[in-house]
């Protein structure tokens, strides 16, 4: 028969009790030891500046925009209002400045003298930095030089563009002039592949970044679209995203990136390397619904299209300096 509780409290301790109490002593000292360390430093995301936009139609205001870009000279912010069929610009202060029609205007890029491209059911339009038709190229369908679910675009630095093909699974490239030139991608999960190549950026020296909403993952190629190395994955911590948005190179070269279903922004070496995050899902300064592009400014000043919440957010440059945190913060974190 089992002995009560009563009886296994009662029951003189074993003959090797010096040993048991070593058993429970050691553990509660490794504790103590630790909390006596130092506490481990946790990056300090940039310091909120200023919120501007609303949901509507009217100036400085926005209906499911979630592409945007900054200019590098002007500092003045272009967006795709999608469900507006516009093209608003706004200051880096956001101010109205200007607008143009653009039917259901989506993915955007500044090239050279802020040349504006613009992803437009299927079609890429090019217009002058006030709003002046270029050119465009495009059509829906499967074959070269055609797209089905268009999503963004990319210029690199001798004029050529690089357009997501999001539900042909592909990434295809043109020439200034519009010709087809090339493409890359077919479906899946591995190199080279994509379930929802949703955000494009081309870098300085013309590498293609595309975030894929399907895998969470970070894809970079060359500009022939040979692939050079991937990282990322579905989930919550560290190095996973929730469908990640468009993400920009800041001043320094550090990858920042949009993290869409988790309500924050990410920031990580060009390697992948993790160096911080901030935000949270909600409507407060500092918080994100949605957000699903980010870009900087020639100062690194970061602006964050936060879509469901109809506004852009601006924040200081991105601080790599440090502060400590309680083992409790950092347990918050990364869990």
């Amino acid at each position: 028969m089992r002995r009560s509780l009563d009886a296994r409290v009662l029951t003189p301790p074993p003959r090797h009790w010096f040993a048991a109490v070593l058993t429970l002593a050691l553990p509660l000292a490794c504790a103590l030891a630790l909390l006596a360390a130092p506490r481990p430093a946790v990056a300090q995301g940039p310091a909120w500046i200023a919120t501007f936009g609303s949901l509507g139609s009217g100036q400085v205001q926005f209906n499911f925009a979630h592409h945007f870009a900054v200019s590098q000279t002007t500092g003045h912010i272009y967006v795709g209002d999608l469900l507006n069929d516009r093209v608003q610009v706004l200051t880096s202060s956001g101010a109205f400045v200007r607008e143009w029609f653009v039917g259901l205007a989506d993915g955007i890029a500044l090239g050279k003298l802020d040349t504006v491209y613009v992803v437009s059911s299927n079609r890429v339009l090019v217009y002058t930095s006030t709003g002046t038709f270029v050119r465009s190229f495009g059509s829906f369908g499967s074959g070269n030089g055609q797209f089905n679910f268009a999503a963004d675009v990319g210029v690199d630095s001798q004029g050529n563009t690089y357009v997501t093909d999001m539900d042909n699974f592909r990434i295809q490239k043109f020439a200034p002039n519009g010709q087809y030139l090339l493409q890359w991608g077919t479906q899946g999960s591995g190199p080279s592949q994509f379930l929802t190549p949703f955000g494009l950026l081309v870098d300085a020296n013309d590498i293609v970044w595309v975030s894929d909403g399907g895998t969470g993952k970070i894809q970079r190629f060359n500009s022939s679209g040979a692939f050079l190395s991937s990282f990322g994955e579905q989930g919550t911590g560290p190095g996973q995203w929730d469908f990640p948005g468009k993400p920009c190179l800041d001043p320094d070269g550090r990858l920042l990136l949009p993290d869409s279903g988790n309500g924050r922004v990410d920031v990580h070496q060009q390697d992948g390397t993790f160096r911080l995050m901030w935000g949270s899902p909600g409507t407060a300064n500092g918080q994100f619904t949605h957000p699903t592009a980010v870009a900087t400014d020639a100062a690194g000043t970061v602006y964050v299209l936060d879509k469901d919440n109809h506004r852009i957010q601006k924040f200081a440059n991105v601080s790599t300096n440090v502060r400590p945190s309680s083992w409790g913060a950092l347990k918050r974190l990364y869990r």
